[in-house]
């Protein structure tokens, strides 16, 4: 029996279908795939079967609708059938991505939802942070942060997984190594597919904000993901610009603009102790200086093309500038904690305290960051204090990584980590010094595409224990190995030495082992689309 067909509302009906089983696997699946295959969320299978179903069924159907032509009743009611079925399935994945992007639908729970703030202090340095008992430097930069640590766990042997911005905080906030999260690149950003700590936690019903400084943690770069507000405005400043001041009082506005009843999750990224380094004359480092060094020549191209020519009190006077640098920003963290404290939110907020990386100061002959892996760079401040004195102040001398910041919240909060991320919480479970080997620290910079002139085109890992590292350097084939407790500058390379052969070889081995979780060499990583402007902004902060 024949019947009759309308054929281009036939052909619109699958062309349709086939569009929305394209758009909605394109914007949905990598979401609610993510969400099953880390957190086995029944409702995300159901949102993941859909979008394959919809996209495969949708290009089947439009691949053997022969013609459009006249068919058996048979044949039209199969098609009809599956037409509609593809309809319905369409529906669930779409409703799924509506309503949690409109933050009405939670598959995670917190079982102990605290508050969050997370400050992320850009490049300072341990050596120059002063916290009593356990780095007394001796100027008092920081003495927020010591007040703040009197009452917290404080990690003496912090290490962070690069020596430069962005994949060390984005680390931090997926609690993956570079590689494994690919924000690795001078001009590289953070993928969509990857699930960060924010997403997480607004899934778990948190209200989510970030203030960044930075041109590297902003949303061009993929940072902005699962927060429901975003400021980057205190980037527009640059280098030269002053915006720990700012950042703070756009933090307390956020703050008081969020919504009551939800806990909350906040990112701070504080800037100012990176180069250029500004003097701020109330704290008094910088006065006694008389030399050349002035601020037009304080820039840190001009730095580096003279740096042979500084002496020691040239050094100094920039030591003591990035000095004041810090104890600017230390003030502004600690008008941020008085607020925090006036408004009684201190007993039941989280505060973590971490930077992303150091800096050099001609310890090897070089002024700034991002190429090495020795401990001026990758050793960093770290603080993590407790609500309600749910853990009593300590001190952690044995190595730690940066990046299981992620998992420690997510233990402490009551939601369950996923596999493919360290699952050590520092706050449940903190080493000990059973044996040196099981507590290590992974630090990368891989930058294969970088601008040969830049100088940093380097292939670098290490792998550092309490009392040993070893720094491999994949381009040269040459490696540099640390007795930490006798040579803590690390000055004495022992590769060649036999009586550290055995010990030589298992961090060898240990760090094989963790690199051989990581994309190969040869991998493209996700990046953003270059330009001059973008150019001459990365000169402008010393990466090009």
């Amino acid at each position: 029996m024949n019947v009759r067909v309308r054929p281009w509302a036939d052909a619109g009906i699958l062309i349709l279908l086939l569009g929305i089983g394209a758009i909605i696997f394109v914007l949905d699946n990598s979401t609610i795939l993510s969400l099953y295959i880390r957190y086995r969320h029944p409702f995300a299978l159901i949102g993941v079967v859909a979008c394959w179903i919809l996209l495969f069924s949708s290009l089947l159907v439009f691949r053997f609708d022969e013609g459009l032509a006249s068919r058996s009743m048979k044949k039209m009611a199969f098609r009809n059938i599956l037409i509609a079925a593809l309809a319905f399935l369409s529906v669930i994945p779409l409703t799924l991505l509506l309503l949690s992007r409109a933050g009405n639908i939670h598959t995670l729970t917190a079982s102990n939802p605290k508050n969050i703030v997370l400050i992320g202090i850009d490049t300072l340095c341990w050596d120059h942070t002063y916290i009593e008992n356990s780095n007394p430097y001796y100027r008092k930069t920081t003495p927020n942060l010591n007040k703040l640590a009197r009452e917290s766990m404080i990690f003496e042997n912090a290490i962070s997984q690069a020596p430069w911005t962005m994949p060390a905080f984005a680390s931090i906030l997926t609690g993956k190594y570079p590689r494994n999260h690919g924000a690795t690149s001078l001009k590289g950003r953070l993928s969509k597919r990857e699930t960060t700590l924010a997403e997480i936690l607004r899934e778990s019903g948190y209200w989510t904000g970030a203030v960044v400084s930075h041109m590297y943690v902003d949303e061009l770069r993929g940072f902005s993901q699962g927060f429901d507000s975003f400021d980057e405005s205190s980037k527009k400043a640059g280098t030269l610009g002053i915006t720990s001041q700012k950042l703070t009082s756009t933090i307390i506005d956020l703050l008081l603009s969020r919504p009551s009843e939800k806990p909350f999750f906040i990112f701070a990224h504080y800037f100012d102790p990176h180069y250029e380094f500004r003097n701020h004359k109330e704290f008094g480092f910088a006065d006694n200086y008389s030399g050349w060094l002035t601020p037009p020549l304080l820039n840190i191209t001009n730095l580096r093309s003279m740096r042979h020519e500084l002496q020691q009190r040239d050094l100094d006077h920039i030591e003591s500038l990035y000095d004041e640098e810090i104890s600017f920003c230390d003030q502004e963290v600690g008008r941020l904690f008085d607020f925090l404290n006036r408004m009684e939110l201190m007993d039941d907020t989280i505060i973590i305290v971490v930077s992303d990386h150091g800096e050099e100061f001609m310890e090897r002959g070089w002024l700034g960051h991002t190429i090495t892996l020795f401990d001026e760079l990758i050793h960093v401040p770290m603080i993590i204090s407790l609500p309600d004195n749910d853990m009593p102040a300590r001190r952690v001398s044995d190595v730690v990584e940066t990046r299981a910041i992620f998992p420690s919240i997510l233990d402490y909060l009551g939601i369950i980590p996923d596999s493919d991320r360290t699952n050590t919480s520092l706050i449940r479970n903190s080493p000990d010094k059973t044996d040196d080997s099981l507590h290590f620290a992974f630090s990368e910079v891989w930058l294969p595409r970088a601008p040969a002139a830049s100088g940093k085109r380097v292939l670098l890992s290490s792998v550092r224990t309490n009392d040993h590292k070893l720094i491999m350097d994949h381009q040269k084939k040459r490696t540099h190995f640390f007795n930490l407790k006798e040579d803590p500058l690390e000055q004495k390379n022992l590769t060649t030495l036999d009586e550290y052969e055995e010990t030589y070889r298992k961090l060898h081995q240990l760090l094989q082992s963790t690199m051989k979780r990581m994309p190969g060499g040869n991998i493209r990583f996700p990046h953003i689309k270059s330009d001059p402007d973008l150019t001459r902004k990365l000169e402008s902060l010393g990466y090009l």
